[in-house]
């Protein structure tokens, strides 16, 4: 039986608001979260805000949309843990370079995410 290898942690670095230069980061952050992605394409997220700690789990797949590749996370449930514009149980991260990504939820009001592979 072949070992599986430690999961990869894809975590939030920055936040921003519908205002200019209204970026934070690190622990002025409204939360924190990272995402764990292991080898069989399922993954655990985990944010801690307004001190509790939200878990969600589902799968991920690598998607390319209008010639740019994403992440798509497909929640298993429905809960505080995630955001997005479409109501349903998935969440999409676009690829800004190998190692960074970004959030679909700004495109309708919410925060924009920045997140980055550690």
């Amino acid at each position: 039986m072949q070992a599986q290898s430690e999961p990869v942690k894809l975590e939030l670095v920055a936040m921003s608001g519908q205002m200019r230069n209204s970026q934070t980061t690190g622990d002025a952050m409204e939360w924190q979260e990272y995402f764990l992605l292991k080898n069989d394409m399922k993954f655990e997220k985990v944010q801690q805000r307004d001190g509790k700690e939200y878990r969600s789990t589902g799968t991920f797949e690598i998607v390319m949309i209008n010639s740019d590749k994403h992440l798509r996370f497909t929640h298993d449930t429905k809960n505080e843990a995630y955001g997005n514009c479409t109501g349903d149980n998935i969440e999409l991260l676009r690829y800004t370079s190998s190692n960074e990504l970004t959030g679909s939820w700004s495109a309708c009001d919410g925060p924009g995410l920045e997140y980055a592979f550690n």
